[in-house]
């Protein structure tokens, strides 16, 4: 998580001059999209690691109906959003589905996992 945020700062920090300089000044994305690409990286380095203790049979059934449902809410809220915040309404869509669904439905079951580990 923390290496994630320092790479979003820096995403945000040079990514629109960078952005300029590679199309001469052609294009000028808004600092906000940056601000939400920093924080789906964040978000999702945050979820990853539950992500990876499910690796069993039943951890990936459970991540598959888990992405499923994620890319059902994260399809109603981009396709809500988008007309009004552009693309930024589909990095929302996808940062507020993984933190609301799939972060906390993957921590729950990586933490039984560990449980179950410990205990036998």
């Amino acid at each position: 998580g923390a290496v994630a945020a320092v790479l979003a700062a820096c995403l945000v920090g040079v990514g629109p001059s960078l952005v300029l300089e590679m199309t001469n000044g052609k294009i000028t994305p808004p600092l906000f999209l940056f601000v939400g690409f920093g924080g789906m990286l964040v978000c999702q380095a945050v979820q990853l690691p539950s992500g990876m203790l499910l690796t069993d049979g039943p951890g990936f059934r459970c991540q598959a109906l888990v992405v499923l449902g994620m890319t059902v809410m994260n399809l109603c809220i981009s396709i809500a959003t988008a007309p009004y915040l552009g693309a930024m309404g589909v990095v929302f869509g996808t940062i507020v589905s993984v933190a609301l669904f799939q972060f906390p439905i993957t921590l729950r079951r990586a933490l039984k996992t560990i449980a179950v580990t410990l205990v036998t």
